[in-house]
């Protein structure tokens, strides 16, 4: 695995993984990393900056955290994931936890060879919701065989076309108006938005 960095190394760890067979972990810089595996199967994780990670071959997880990421998977049924999973803040029992909002971002995600799954969402909290249509994720080559990740249920999520391709917006409701809007999440670029059906079982609801 190498880390081109025009400032400064990253720090390379080898993690010993199940059956004899070893997993990788990169651990970035808080600049802007060019990040790219190699042969087996990786976690790498951009950090702060705007980064471009390849895994590759190997059946790699990839984070692109803060900043406008460039995902690539490469070979291998490969994970996702553009932005920063946020834990709730602690609270007092009986009460709703608060998951902080993260800043804006644009990532693009491309998935490569294999079933690969993009990651828009977790258990409480959708991704790319924090500035309207100004953050969201690209998805380059979503392919039948592959899946796409959402927080909530599917009645909460639309699809509407884009310039580029077919647009997945997510129903929001303003806690002090009750306001409705759209808020979108990714762009599968090339995709017509017709073609895009929310109960197929390439899209899983956490």
């Amino acid at each position: 695995m190498k880390n081109q960095n025009k400032k400064e190394n990253g720090k390379h760890k080898n993690i010993k993984g199940k059956n004899g067979k070893s997993k990788d972990m990169l651990i970035p810089t808080d600049a802007d990393d060019i990040l790219l595996g190699g042969n087996k199967s990786e976690v790498i994780k951009g950090g702060l900056g705007n980064d471009k990670i390849s895994g590759r071959n190997g059946k790699d997880t990839l984070y692109g955290e803060a900043g406008n990421d460039e995902l690539t998977g490469g070979n291998g049924n490969d994970i996702l994931v553009g932005m920063t999973a946020i834990p709730a803040a602690p609270s007092p029992a009986g009460t709703t936890p608060t998951v902080p909002t993260p800043a804006p971002e644009v990532d693009i995600l491309i998935g490569g060879n294999g079933k690969d799954t993009f990651v828009l969402g977790q258990a409480g909290m959708a991704f790319y919701t924090s500035a309207a249509d100004a953050d969201y994720a690209v998805i380059k080559d979503f392919k039948q065989a592959d899946r796409i990740q959402l927080s909530g249920l599917p009645t909460s999520y639309t699809v509407g076309a884009t310039a580029t391709g077919a647009g997945i917006y997510m129903s929001k409701v303003d806690p002090t108006t009750g306001a409705q809007s759209s808020e979108l999440i990714a762009v599968l670029e090339g995709v017509n938005a017709t073609s895009v059906n929310l109960s197929a079982r390439n899209f899983v609801f956490v």
